[in-house]
């Protein structure tokens, strides 16, 4: 043992031993016949796990949605795997807080169990069984990533980014269909241009408020997105992508002034090279009668199915999880779905349903403004909101990962740290 001496008068001594443990004393006495007072210990250490790693993972598989492997889709197996391994993390002893809150795993139980509930008076049984596994597990894993995401969140975003440019490269070598718009086996156009709009708005978003060194990276994944989901013809993820991009220029430059302005011609760079690479083969003539759309109040071509839909009238208990399709078929003779989140969750799940998906919504703003991705989050939510109006997105991966972004807040340790 060793006596150190501070070189403040007065101050506590510290006491090392032979074990590595250090002590404080009280000023005046010495070790022989002092009361040892232990140092304050430090903090866990918040060094990603495996199930960090997995986290990291399943969000970069999240835009190959779709694209199969064996009977299942790559982010299926993956997410797994992540719940195991998050499941043995988060029973060891000793484990550091984990993030997220326990509000958000309470509103997402609550839908979850209406919507198993939903069995009883399923319109198919059958479609039911099929499609529960799936939403389960979407909804397993938005409560356990916010545990994981939060030491990790920056490497998941980039990972996201990465695997999107490799969903837009694929879309721009896939053959055109008749209508010129071409896609992937990661479902059809509208559902891949979700998966590239968060991507354009995620890359972004990185470009303009990170270091310089990866502003480069940024508009490197942000360009080939944003022509890639051109490509795809989707008209509202057209709308979508513009709205984020330009809430995410004007949150860097309110936030981040003097980085985003110095920027600025980057972005402009970035814009035309977007233009110079659409040559008319990547542009759908559908893509070209957006405004025409507009004015005509018909930019989906959706409203029969949603007069459909409501002719039917409000259901307190719908028809069933994940048998929207099957209702649709059989009562109306129509091979679709909802393409739209409210009506698609009334028809399934009722009005009881959608009061639900509305809480676990109110949940996820609310912890948004503590949430490690809020800056981005605000850009994230108005490309789903928008998707949301015309795709099924209700237990697609896109909106349930948006919902565990906001729900990933710090962990109570490292923010009673930060207050003091």
């Amino acid at each position: 043992m060793y006596l150190r001496e501070s070189s403040k008068v007065g101050a506590p001594l510290a006491v090392a031993d032979a074990g590595g443990g250090r002590h404080r004393l009280r000023p005046g006495i010495g070790p022989a016949d002092g009361a040892r007072v232990p140092a304050p210990r430090r903090p866990p250490s918040r060094r990603p796990s495996l199930a960090g790693g997995l986290a990291v993972v399943y969000v970069t598989s999240v835009p190959f949605d779709g694209l199969p492997l064996g009977d299942r889709s790559v982010p299926f197996v993956v997410s797994l795997v992540f719940v195991v391994a998050a499941l043995a993390d988060l029973l060891r002893p000793g484990r550091p807080p984990a993030g997220g809150t326990p509000l958000g795993l309470a509103a997402v139980a609550a839908l979850m169990v209406w919507a198993v509930a939903s069995y009883f008076w399923a319109f198919d049984p059958d479609v039911y069984l099929l499609r529960l596994p799936t939403a389960a597990l979407v909804a397993i894993v938005t409560v356990l990533l916010p545990a994981f995401l939060g030491p990790v969140w920056r490497a998941a975003v980039w990972g996201y980014c990465a695997s999107s440019t490799i969903l837009a490269v694929a879309v721009l070598l896939a053959p055109a269909d008749m209508y010129a718009q071409r896609r992937t086996a990661s479902g059809n156009a509208n559902d891949v241009a979700a998966f590239l709009a968060m991507a354009v708005v995620m890359a972004l978003h990185l470009a303009l408020t990170s270091r310089a060194r990866s502003t480069w990276w940024g508009f490197a994944f942000a360009v080939p997105c944003a022509v890639g989901l051109v490509a795809t013809g989707s008209r509202t993820g057209a709308v979508a992508v513009v709205a984020g991009t330009v809430l995410v220029l004007v949150h860097a430059l309110w936030k981040h002034r003097a980085v985003a302005v110095a920027r600025m011609p980057l972005v402009v760079g970035a814009g035309l090279l977007i233009a110079l690479g659409l040559s008319t083969q990547y542009v759908p003539p559908r893509l070209t009668s957006l405004f025409d759309s507009v004015e005509t109040g018909e930019l989906s071509g959706r409203e029969y199915i949603w007069s459909a839909v409501l002719s039917d009238g409000l259901r307190l208990r719908g028809v069933g999880l994940g048998n929207s399709q099957s209702y649709l078929e059989g009562v109306h003779g129509m091979h679709a779905v909802t393409h739209n989140v409210a009506l698609g969750l009334i028809l399934e799940l009722g009005l009881v349903g959608l009061a639900l998906f509305a809480v676990v919504v109110l949940v996820a703003v609310a912890q948004a403004r503590r949430s490690i991705f809020r800056p981005m989050l605000l850009p994230l939510g108005l490309v789903i909101c928008v998707m949301s109006t015309t795709l099924s997105l209700e237990w697609r991966r896109s909106l349930w990962l948006v919902v565990a972004f906001a729900l990933t807040t710090y962990p109570s340790l490292q923010r009673a740290g930060e207050r003091r």
